[in-house]
């Protein structure tokens, strides 16, 4: 996983304003996001949204990735991402649903940055979106393929996946991280293209 040059430039130019602003960034994020689509509120828990803990949760996962993108020197990402994705798995998290998440993503960001978020910085930063997203995706891809039973973690389901559901990934020697994202939205989607 490595981000373009162009990018890696960028994001080293911007990831402390970023990291600065990343809770407020996350704060509103969540309240454009969940106004648009209430039925994501399912998925995350409350009490952690109530008292702030979510959005400080992705805050710093979204910081500490971006790092371990621009810095060789930086902690292996890897245990986090594992944990990221193993909960994605226990409340039934969708590769579709991604989309959704970086498009009310990087509106906040741009709405928090306001006139610093040039095309290149928004660019730049859906890029790290995007290696985030999709490793994810491909991890999370790999658990629901085992099939195996997972406890929401709120104890309310068993998680069973079906292997006719599987979200296809590319394999991580593709030049592209993971598929078009437009082919995970769903019909009921006002995602478009750029």
């Amino acid at each position: 996983m490595k981000l373009s040059q162009e990018s890696e430039a960028v994001v080293r130019a911007t990831s402390g304003a970023v990291a600065a602003h990343a809770d407020e960034i996350t704060t509103l994020f969540y309240r454009q996001m969940f106004a648009a689509h209430p039925e994501l509120l399912r998925v995350f828990n409350r009490a952690n949204q109530a008292i702030g803990e979510q959005p400080k949760a992705l805050a710093a996962s979204i910081v500490a990735f971006a790092v371990h993108l621009i810095d060789p020197d930086a902690p292996d990402f890897s245990p986090i991402m594992r944990r990221i994705a193993h909960k994605h798995v226990s409340l039934g998290v969708r590769a579709r649903q991604y989309t959704v998440v970086e498009r009310h993503l990087l509106a906040a960001v741009g709405a928090v940055l306001g006139d610093a978020v040039t095309p290149e910085v928004r660019s730049a930063w859906e890029e790290v979106y995007w290696l985030f997203g999709c490793a994810l995706i491909a991890e999370e891809s790999r658990l629901y393929a085992l099939g195996e039973p997972i406890q929401n973690t709120r104890g309310e389901r068993t998680v069973w996946w079906s292997g006719s559901r599987r979200q296809k990934t590319s394999s991580p020697s593709s030049s592209r991280p993971c598929p078009d994202p437009s082919l995970l939205i769903g019909p009921d989607s006002t995602w478009r293209s750029r």
